[in-house]
């Protein structure tokens, strides 16, 4: 997707012009966009579903690639409606202000992808816990739709000097809630003790891919665990 010269050029005297009376533009709730060919439920009667989400990293692949370098999109909770089992989703641009990367490492060329693999997740598990100098305190996560798919979960939070890992008791395991989205939104935090934090880092293979949930935290332990 490519902004044709014309409609940019107008997009920047607009800007401009807003930014010389001191105008500052803001949205209501989140950005709407139809498709050419709206094929699938969630384009007539349905909320979500496969097709949105792909469009929509399209669109904030177009919006890193045309202006704003060195930003990453961070699949986030969106708005939660009464009687649904997760809140829906949004996509989350977030960048340093002089177009630097986030955090060093995500400057970094990537290497040939490895075959990903349950090896793979328990290696990541292994120097996560390392880096962050806490103990092991990993759960194995269960899917319901896919007992096998590897999963796993930290209890993880940060106090005022470092990580923390939580003791969620119950044995090595914790089966996810029958929902759909990402394996951290899906966790039975209400099973849990009242006295421990709920918080939790997890970590999936899904559809080939290593997918990462960052817990809730403040900017400096965030950007650390990035």
């Amino acid at each position: 997707m490519k902004i044709p010269k014309a409609l940019a050029a107008v997009a920047d005297k607009v800007e401009a012009t807003f930014a010389e009376h001191g105008v500052k533009l803001t949205l209501g709730g989140e950005p709407t966009y139809v498709p050419n060919e709206p094929v699938g439920p969630e384009w007539s009667i349905t909320a979500l579903g496969p097709t949105k989400l792909r469009y929509a990293y399209a669109l904030t692949d177009a919006l890193i690639a045309q202006s704003l370098p060195n930003a990453v999109h961070i699949y986030s909770p969106g708005k939660f409606y009464p009687g649904e089992v997760n809140p829906r989703w949004a996509i989350n641009l977030v960048w340093n202000r002089d177009g630097t990367p986030l955090v060093p490492s995500l400057g970094l060329a990537l290497g040939k992808a490895a075959l990903l693999d349950r090896a793979v997740l328990d290696a990541f598990r292994a120097g996560l816990s390392k880096r962050l100098g806490v103990r092991d305190g990993w759960l194995r996560g269960i899917d319901p739709a896919d007992p096998e798919r590897p999963v796993a979960v930290l209890p993880l939070d940060h106090d005022a000097t470092d990580f923390i890992v939580a003791d969620w008791r119950g044995g090595d395991s914790i089966e996810l809630l029958n929902a759909e989205g990402p394996a951290g939104l899906r966790l039975p935090l209400k099973t849990l003790p009242e006295d421990v934090n709920r918080r939790a880092f997890a970590v999936e293979i899904l559809d080939g891919e290593l997918h990462i949930f960052l817990p809730p935290l403040l900017q400096a332990p965030f950007l650390a665990l990035l």
